[in-house]
């Protein structure tokens, strides 16, 4: 796969349980953050309000979102 001069790689985030990749995308009408599992390869664009809105998330929010290792089958 070859480099997108588009997308600047910026950082990978991992911990025991997950891996993404993190980059800055260009290509759209404004920019977005580019974030890719690097377990599967799956990845989502987000914009500036989806990131805005993910800091006023609640703690109870965000639990409902794991969905990565142990934690993929249906909470309960």
């Amino acid at each position: 796969m070859g480099v997108d001069p588009e997308r600047a790689r910026l950082a990978v985030v991992e911990n025991e349980f997950a891996s993404v990749t993190i980059s800055l995308d260009t290509a759209g009408h404004s920019p977005r953050l580019h974030v890719q599992d690097n377990e599967t390869g799956e990845a989502i664009l987000l914009s500036a309000i989806e990131l805005a809105s993910l800091c006023l998330a609640t703690s109870e929010d965000r639990l409902g979102w794991l969905r990565v290792g142990l934690y993929r089958g249906e909470p309960g």
